[in-house]
């Protein structure tokens, strides 16, 4: 019996309702061509905008890149102090005087005012950390190494996290016009910004890994200083060159402190002093060498800086007595222009009235007085704080009843004396 052929097997045929429709399909494709618009132009443009409103800032301040500055002199030379700080020579004119020296910090000012034309020089071995603790989770998307960020962050237009970086920075640091990268030298890199209110600029400098970094800045809120002017001073701050003429060779030669000294006298000779005393400071390290510093502020009218020299020095040369003596001279005359202080004894309520008058225009905080009694059994001292609360403002009159041990007065008082032992001035 012959078989049946078999049967052919029928092709598999999708359910019906299964796949896309062509709306669905054109929906997708919609969808798919938004997200990369959206990120690469809507977000980008909403970024800005928030930015723009959220930190005040102009768009030409905002979306601006780095201008290209080159360091080279633009007037004609001035006298000046060559100095030696740390592995960096640089000049100051001769007419600035120094208002506070640490290891790795040294300003200048051209006069005692509080706002004055100022030179500030800061080397230090690693750059410091951009404050990032306000951006949240941008931050996550930034590298921790300053040279790296400004890199990353300075030129940014377009991107959303790092124009949002950028004006941050931009905020904080105070800066409202152009800014500028710079090839300070052969091994050195510099970013260059305005200091608030355009008073002045400021330069962050870069170099190798194990390199310090340095800033340097001059600025002044009453007469803002230009470019051309920062960049004629600036200019000079790079890795001594060898040969007799550079500070590394000024100062290592021989020099006595009592001869430097010696020259603090003369106005014309003072420069030469305070060229000295400052490159063997760092050379040495020793606070000694402050010493023709401090006398240079006191006949240049810095008192309040040469008093805060002096609590910065004496508390380093308790073992050398003789050198405190000096030091001690020194802050007794600088305190006497900063305030006058009279005491009137009133035996009955056992304590003194100190009568004290700000000589000066910055507020005073927390004078401390050593006051003495005199009478034929002997002197009785001890010490007091006045304004230990709030300031005495400019050129202010105060009186401090301050009490007294029971015997300190007495009825055969000769006399009372009385000596600042600390004062704090404020800017």
């Amino acid at each position: 019996m012959a078989k049946k052929p078999a049967a052919k097997v029928a092709a598999a045929q999708p359910p019906e309702g299964e796949g896309l429709s062509r709306n669905q399909k054109i929906i997708l494709g919609g969808v798919a061509t938004f997200i990369p618009f959206f990120l690469v132009i809507i977000l980008p443009l909403l970024t800005r905008n928030h930015v723009l409103k959220t930190f005040n800032l102009q768009p030409e301040v905002l979306l601006a890149s780095p201008l290209t500055l080159k360091m080279a002199p633009t007037g004609d030379p001035i006298p000046t102090l060559r100095l030696l700080m740390n592995g960096m020579a640089f000049q100051v004119p001769q007419i600035f005087t120094p208002v506070r020296i640490t290891p790795t910090l040294l300003t200048f000012r051209n006069n005692p005012r509080r706002i004055s034309r100022t030179i500030s020089v800061s080397i230090i071995p690693e750059p410091p950390r951009i404050d990032l603790s306000h951006s949240g989770a941008v931050s996550w998307f930034l590298p921790e190494s300053t040279r790296d960020f400004l890199h990353l962050v300075l030129w940014a237009t377009w991107h959303p996290v790092r124009v949002y970086a950028k004006a941050q920075f931009l905020v904080n640091q105070g800066i409202g016009s152009s800014f500028f990268r710079t090839d300070w030298d052969a091994t050195h890199e510099g970013f260059v910004f305005p200091t608030p209110a355009n008073s002045g600029f400021i330069a962050r400098i870069f170099a190798g890994e194990h390199d310090p970094y340095i800033e340097f800045s001059m600025f002044d809120e009453t007469d803002p200083v230009n470019l051309e002017t920062w960049t004629d001073v600036a200019v000079t701050l790079k890795p001594p060159l060898p040969g007799a003429a550079s500070p590394t060779a000024v100062a290592s030669r021989p020099m006595s402190l009592a001869s430097t000294i010696a020259l603090t006298a003369n106005e014309e000779t003072s420069y030469q002093a305070m060229q000295d005393s400052l490159n063997q400071f760092y050379l040495s390290g020793n606070p000694s060498w402050l010493l023709p510093v401090g006398l240079i502020m006191e006949h240049r009218m810095f008192f309040r800086e040469a008093i805060a020299l002096c609590k910065q020095a004496m508390p380093q040369l308790a073992e050398r007595p003789q050198e405190v003596a000096l030091w001690r001279d020194l802050f007794d005359r600088a305190v006497k222009q900063v305030i006058k202080v009279d005491v009137d004894p009133h035996l009955e309520l056992d304590q003194v009235n100190v009568y004290v008058k700000n000589l000066t225009k910055f507020p005073l905080r927390r004078i401390r007085l050593n006051i003495t009694a005199a009478d034929a059994a002997g002197e009785r001292s001890f010490s007091a704080t006045v304004q230990e609360m709030g300031a005495m403002q400019a050129e202010d009159e105060k009186v401090f009843p301050v009490a007294t041990k029971p015997g300190f007065l007495s009825r055969k008082l000769q006399g009372m004396s009385w000596a600042v032992e600390d004062i704090e001035i404020g800017e």
